[in-house]
């Protein structure tokens, strides 16, 4: 019996945390997505590691204007609106703090 009760104030428990949990609201695209084309073209023209396009375990590949711009609609800053600007590899940290 008492093996029983303490289920059910476990259970409880449970079922009230759960109750006061609130959804995530999806993140605002930050301003600058729109120039994701130009960082990633500047990235390949320099020939950047971080231009070139990524593999997932699956076999699949996601481009870099595809990861820069869903990276920057979950609100994660890539910064494109720097990356377009750099003069060489070197600037992505250190100019524009990647």
């Amino acid at each position: 019996m008492r093996s029983a009760l303490r289920i059910i104030i476990t259970l409880s428990a449970f079922i009230l945390a759960a109750a006061h949990c609130t959804a995530t609201p999806d993140p605002d695209p930050l301003e600058d997505t729109d120039r994701c084309s130009a960082a990633c073209t500047r990235l390949q023209e320099l020939e950047c590691a971080e231009g070139a396009d990524l593999e997932g375990p699956g076999g699949e590949v996601q481009t870099c204007l595809s990861f820069c711009t869903s990276t920057q609609e979950m609100g994660h800053a890539i910064n494109p609106s720097c990356l377009e600007t750099i003069q060489s590899c070197d600037e992505v940290s250190s100019k524009c703090g990647q």
